[in-house]
């Protein structure tokens, strides 16, 4: 499958235990809760996975536990992050084993990289993965940034899927959906800032791999329908439910924010993996008081 479907993702949790183990029941819970919202599919180890942080044994377990909670027929993709292009090939070939559909890689982030090093990474990569590939832009991680003029030459590419952006730089991303026009529908282009969704869809993307969708997930889904559907207000009135719910969980640290949210919501443990420490207590009580004026269902 080297076409993915348009609409909103899931960017997962992972959830852990004290002990930094994969909290499999915390897991199914919250896999049981999103797979009733709509969503077109879902995304392990992104940055809210915690990719970067966990060890390459736990990373292949969650592939595999994601996988068998949700089935074969569910869209599932894997996030890739290495500095080295050899290990980025051994983990697309271990994300192919647990049955992901495709990856999703942010270009190596130790060194600066020029453009045409950053299409060299891709391109080597694209050429010896099992998998389709999805650019991921997150320079405020990286340091790098996909050039567009990269993007326009690897969209053309058969093994390469999509991009997903998530610099909030709604000139780059309209840039992005721009310049990889001739390759629709092949190629896709999703934003990854969750309060700019209505946006990029103005723009001419194609939906979302957002963090928010772990707690609501029926709100990315109801602003892509309403705005397919030539909806505007209905699909503005969606993503304003979620705003409040957005701006503090970035204030609070992002991932942690979100595991602290799944948690409140039922799905305990979901702790952060080390070195990165827990919300305190007046945190949390801030994010309770935004998911009750949010409305959050729990999750069973």
């Amino acid at each position: 499958m080297n076409e993915l479907q348009d609409g909103a993702y899931v960017a997962l949790v992972t959830p852990l235990d004290a002990g930094g183990r994969l909290a499999e029941e915390s897991l199914a819970r919250l896999l049981e809760r999103l797979s009733r919202a709509g969503l077109s599919g879902y995304v392990a180890l992104g940055s809210t996975g915690e990719c970067a942080s966990l060890p390459h044994h736990l990373r292949h377990t969650v592939m595999r536990k994601v996988r068998e909670q949700l089935g074969a027929k569910a869209t599932v993709l894997a996030g890739v992050v290495e500095t080295s292009l050899e290990e980025a090939i051994a983990e697309a070939e271990q994300a192919a084993k647990a049955g992901m559909d495709a990856i999703l890689v942010p270009p190596p982030f130790y060194f600066p990289m020029a453009d045409q090093e950053v299409l060299a990474f891709y391109t080597a990569l694209a050429e010896a993965s099992p998998l389709p590939i999805v650019l991921y832009n997150i320079p405020q991680y990286t340091k790098v940034v996909i050039p567009v003029e990269v993007v326009r030459t690897l969209a053309s590419h058969p093994k390469v899927a999509a991009i997903k952006d998530s610099s909030g730089d709604m000139r780059y991303f309209g840039a992005c959906v721009e310049a990889s026009e001739a390759a629709r529908p092949h190629f896709r282009c999703f934003t990854g800032a969750d309060d700019l969704l209505l946006a990029s869809l103005a723009q001419g993307g194609d939906g979302t791999i957002c963090s928010s969708a772990n707690v609501l997930p029926e709100v990315s889904v109801e602003v892509i329908d309403r705005w397919r559907a030539g909806d505007l207000q209905g699909a503005l009135r969606a993503q304003r439910r979620s705003a409040r719910l957005i701006r503090t969980a970035h204030r609070l640290g992002g991932h942690r924010a979100w595991k602290a949210c799944v948690e409140l919501l039922g799905a305990a443990p979901c702790r952060v993996a080390p070195p990165y420490v827990e919300l305190v207590e007046g945190e949390r009580n801030a994010l309770k008081q935004v998911l009750a004026a949010v409305e959050a269902p729990t999750i069973d």
